[in-house]
């Protein structure tokens, strides 16, 4: 799995419209023929590893988690509806924020990062980003479990690389809402940082 993290990094189309095309036809062909199902895997399986890995900070952890959720979503993929504007990239993140929520839940852990995992995949650096970059771990790390679940969640998967579309539909919210949230979130999240004499 960390192998495939590594190398999603490259397999993901940066070109929104190429993607919703390429993710369509992926999504037919493995509804079709189950054996048609490795192409998503390739191009998603390192994001999502990612994201349960910045999640839960354990990377055997994150691949249990990594492997539930695609678990789900070959036994779900005739319930993906991309006629109702949902992208399939945003579909899948949100399986995969219900599986860590689920696992926390079942676990009653409190939310822990560990130093080594944290992987930024940016794909649109924006200011709070690139400040986010600059950060030392460990004020980070701090600042991220002192987050409400919800802005913890809104900057995980922002830091995922999904975009502010995806993210509302992962979370079903609206733009507007998610906007606000966010906002509130990188307010926190600076705020905490400078009290733990980050930025």
């Amino acid at each position: 799995m960390r192998e495939v993290a590594r190398a999603g990094r490259s397999a993901v189309n940066h070109n929104p419209d190429l993607r919703l095309v390429n993710e369509q036809m992926m999504v037919e062909r493995a509804l079709a023929n189950r054996d048609d199902f490795e192409p998503i895997y390739m191009l998603y399986a390192g994001p999502v590893y990612r994201m349960c890995l910045r999640a839960t900070g354990d990377p055997d952890l994150a691949d249990d988690l990594t492997a539930k959720v695609f678990l789900t979503v070959i036994e779900k993929l005739h319930l993906f509806q991309p006629e109702k504007g949902s992208s399939f990239r945003s579909w899948l993140f949100a399986i995969a924020q219900n599986a860590v929520r689920d696992h926390w839940r079942r676990t009653n852990r409190i939310h822990r990062l560990h130093d080594d995992g944290f992987d930024v995949v940016d794909l649109s650096p924006g200011p709070d980003e690139i400040a986010l970059h600059r950060l030392e771990f460990a004020d980070l790390k701090r600042a991220l479990e002192r987050l409400n679940d919800r802005q913890r969640t809104i900057i995980e998967l922002r830091l995922s690389g999904l975009t502010t579309t995806e993210i509302a539909d992962a979370m079903g919210i609206t733009i507007p809402s998610l906007k606000s949230a966010q906002t509130r979130a990188y307010a926190s999240l600076r705020r905490y940082l400078d009290h733990e004499g980050g930025l």
